[in-house]
């Protein structure tokens, strides 16, 4: 029965569907604005050890999106750098290495920093950096004083923020990491070209301290992602398969990815099916996926699962699973899918005539479904142009109204919403989640094409070309 019904709303989820490209989806005004909200607001409304847990990736926006001078972006990067704020590291890392070299970027972070440019661990974005760099030379001289085990590691980054580069760029890195004797990153990029024949030709000649185990030991998912040859038998054929398929689908989703996270609490089962539904899905529907501001590719991978796996389990599995995006009233992946059906139905009423009335998505969970009666009121007010005192509202019911206006596409409320609120934690996070998302429906500069599914909590800022 529980199948049943949560399959059932998934029908008439379904049924609502991506819509026809929506121009105003995307709002690159409206991101800056939201940005300099979050950068304005978290002094004044988060103590000394809140403040530093917001602020950078809304700086990278304001930079990409705001065309902010490049001596107000460099002072900027590196306040927030000095004050230690969360992957304020990376971003000004990056930043000031893709804008003025190496040797002037090291001068600027000082020299406490300097040996963590060529220790890359947990910087992807400063990987990718280097390698997209003049400086790439100097990137790889610095990588072949590294021992094995810290080589891998540093490979292990810098392949994962270069995953949506062409083979040609991959093979040209390679190549010239193999001729400085940086053979871990040869091999990783190897690995992640389509074509393997390269591959196949470099272990042959890799030095006498290396083994090919090593290789596949240190990138077991681009080694399966990438595999242009998958074994077609053997006990572990069928498991490989499904491992690749699921990562395959994962790297599609421009937040975290989801099936290889409830992996462990569901033994697996189904998997392989799911994935491969919402390769399908994906397939027919990407074009529009970036015109909604709902993330449809989302709530289809939550739709394939539930289609493909026993529903308690599944359910169990979401609940345990952390969610990672930093989104208000969101502990876990049940929470995620609860906010993205009830938005979504919202979302419809909202778009339909005045004669239509909210009825409650009936495979809310227990406790979010005690909630709906406060979306069908918003609903309604958002509707009949009543005005909203966000002062007024609790948490949870702000969380609410500022959903619905951001999924309709209604963004001068919205805007009004934070412009004539107190500044508090709950605003600043909503404006964070806000801005990120609508990234998405414009340039995607946080978007990791084919490699969301390593360092899943790291972000990836670029600079330049993408």
């Amino acid at each position: 029965m529980l199948r049943k019904a949560i399959t059932a709303v998934f029908v008439l989820v379904a049924g609502l569907g991506p819509a026809q490209a929506s121009e105003k989806a995307c709002n690159r005004e409206a991101i800056v604005t939201l940005a300099d909200y979050v950068l304005t607001a978290r002094t004044k409304a988060l103590s000394r050890f809140q403040v530093r847990h917001f602020g950078s990736t809304a700086l990278y926006l304001k930079i990409t999106y705001g065309d902010m001078p490049e001596a107000e972006a460099t002072d900027a990067v590196l306040e927030f750098f000095k004050a230690g704020v969360k992957d304020a590291d990376q971003l000004a890392s990056t930043y000031l290495l893709s804008r003025y070299g190496y040797r002037k970027a090291s001068e600027m972070l000082g020299p406490e920093f300097a040996p963590k440019f060529f220790a890359t661990t947990s910087n992807i974005s400063l990987a990718r950096a280097f390698l997209m760099s003049n400086d790439r030379g100097m990137f790889l001289d610095g990588l072949a004083k590294l021992d094995i085990r810290a080589g891998f590691q540093a490979a292990q980054d810098a392949v994962a923020a270069m995953l949506d580069q062409p083979d040609d760029v991959k093979l040209a890195i390679a190549r010239e990491a193999e001729g400085k004797g940086v053979y871990e990153l040869a091999g990783g990029m190897l690995l992640a070209r389509q074509d393997r024949s390269e591959w196949r030709t470099f272990v042959t000649r890799l030095d006498s301290r290396y083994q090919v185990a090593f290789f596949e030991h240190a990138f077991p998912v681009i080694t399966r992602l990438f595999d242009d040859e998958p074994a077609s038998s053997g006990d572990g054929a069928a498991w490989n398969e499904t491992l690749r398929a699921m990562h395959a689908a994962d790297s599609k989703l421009f937040l975290s990815p989801i099936l290889a996270r409830v992996l462990n609490y569901t033994g697996g089962t189904g998997m392989l099916y799911a994935a491969l539904r919402f390769e399908d899905a994906f397939a027919h529907n990407e074009q529009s996926y970036a015109s909604e501001r709902i993330d449809w590719a989302r709530l289809d991978m939550f739709d394939a699962l539930v289609v493909e796996m026993d529903g308690s389990r599944l359910l169990g599995a979401l609940e345990r699973t952390g969610s990672i995006n930093g989104q208000a009233f969101r502990d876990n992946l049940r929470d995620e899918l609860d906010w993205l059906l009830a938005s979504a139905v919202a979302q419809q009423i909202i778009g339909d005539g005045p004669d239509r009335q909210p009825v409650p998505p009936i495979s809310l969970s227990g406790e979010f479904s005690k909630t709906w009666p406060q979306w069908k009121e918003t609903v309604d007010k958002i509707k009949s142009g009543e005005a909203f005192d966000p002062d007024a509202m609790e948490p949870f019911e702000t969380a609410i109204y500022a959903e619905i206006l951001f999924n309709s596409e209604m963004d001068s409320r919205l805007i009004s919403l934070f412009e004539t609120s107190q500044p508090s934690e709950l605003m600043i996070r909503l404006a964070n989640d806000f801005a990120i998302r609508l990234d998405r429906n414009c340039d995607g500069w946080l978007q990791r094409p084919g490699g969301n599914f390593l360092h899943t909590s790291i972000p990836l800022y670029r600079f330049g070309s993408k």
